[in-house]
């Protein structure tokens, strides 16, 4: 009997597709179970007004856009999310970053 092979090429990123297309498309896919979920969540718990740390990174970012098209999807008013930055050590020289998110977005 010939030999079992037990090895396979694994890509780098692998939840991550290498067409662009394709990328794009679960790139959107993702980004819409996290608007969902909290379009689910504020609509459960009946709270019409978030805070969020804005650090002026990729994940503050990422909450920020989330969150307003969560509140874009209930109808609630934008300026019912407080975003707060709290400059400090390795955040400060950030502050051109996310001293332009929140305005962009209509974060109050």
């Amino acid at each position: 009997a010939d030999p079992v092979r037990l090895d396979r090429g694994v890509e780098r990123f692998p939840y991550v597709p290498s067409d662009p297309a394709r990328r794009d498309e679960r790139c959107a896919e993702v980004y819409d179970i996290q608007v969902e979920a909290l379009r689910k969540r504020l609509a459960a718990t009946g709270l019409k007004r978030v805070v969020i740390g804005i650090s002026g990174g990729l994940d503050s970012t990422q909450v920020a856009l989330v969150a307003v098209r969560a509140f874009d999807r209930l109808g609630l008013p934008r300026s019912t999310i407080l975003g707060y930055t709290l400059p400090g050590f390795g955040t400060s020289r950030f502050w051109s970053s996310h001293s332009r998110i929140a305005p962009v977005r209509a974060v109050t």
